[in-house]
């Protein structure tokens, strides 16, 4: 066997050797690929990944609670209830401001309901939510 011969069969089995990978990597397999989710729960995190954000008695008292990121307001349809949303605007990541009764981004103008829902573009995707809780006067929330 000359030279030009065992370095066309190593080439051809290096480039069969990557085929499974190229094929696999190209699959539209969307099972193994969970995506985040947007809306909110408040059991489903362990204990151990909740950290407060503040007090009960400060988010009656200002109406919000604003925490790394992270702002809680009163869910109108359940005032005992706090709602937790990342304060980053979908847009181009500014900060969001609840201001009466909507989260208003000040760079573009988007705003978003009390659900974080989209109200005003130029944002089009809700606010991310996060998981919340109240334990011993503490409001706190699930770690993304």
């Amino acid at each position: 066997m000359n030279r030009r011969k065992v370095l066309s069969w190593f080439g051809l089995g290096w480039l069969f050797s990557g085929v499974p990978t190229l094929l696999t990597a190209c699959s539209n397999d969307q099972a193994t690929t969970p995506s985040p989710s947007t809306t909110a729960t408040t059991t489903s995190a362990p204990k151990s990944s909740f950290r407060a954000v503040g007090s009960v008695a400060q988010l009656e008292k200002d109406g919000q609670l604003k925490a790394d990121g992270v702002l809680v307001i009163r869910d109108r349809n359940n005032p005992t209830t706090p709602l937790a949303f990342n304060s980053t605007c979908t847009h181009k990541g500014c900060t969001v401001d609840w201001k009466d009764g909507e989260f208003v981004c000040p760079c573009h103008g988007a705003v978003f309901a009390p659900d974080g829902s989209v109200r005003k573009k130029p944002a089009k995707e809700p606010l991310a939510t996060y998981a919340v809780k109240v334990e011993n006067g503490q409001v706190l929330i699930a770690s993304k």
